[in-house]
C-alpha cells in the first residue's frame, strides 16, 4: 500500500499500517474553539527528504464549543 492510499483512512486502521516508521501527526481544527466527532481521519501524507512522514489528520465534524 502506497502512503498516498492513506488518505481518508481512519487513523487506527493508517496507524497499524505504519508500523514502526517514523512520522509527525498532525490534528486540524477549526479557528474556533469545537471538539471533534466522528472518525479522526488521515487528510494528508507528506514524505520530507529524510523518509519521515508528516501526517494530517481531522474529524469527521466538528460541533462549536
Amino acid at each position: 500500500m502506497d502512503t498516498a492510499s492513506l488518505v481518508l483512512l481512519p487513523w487506527r486502521d493508517a496507524r497499524r499500517f505504519l508500523g514502526e516508521r517514523a512520522f509527525t501527526l498532525t490534528v486540524v481544527a477549526p479557528p474556533y474553539p469545537a471538539t471533534g466527532e466522528g472518525e479522526l481521519r488521515v487528510l494528508r501524507v507528506r514524505s520530507t527528504d529524510g523518509g519521515r512522514l508528516h501526517i494530517a489528520c481531522g474529524f469527521e465534524r466538528y460541533t462549536r464549543a
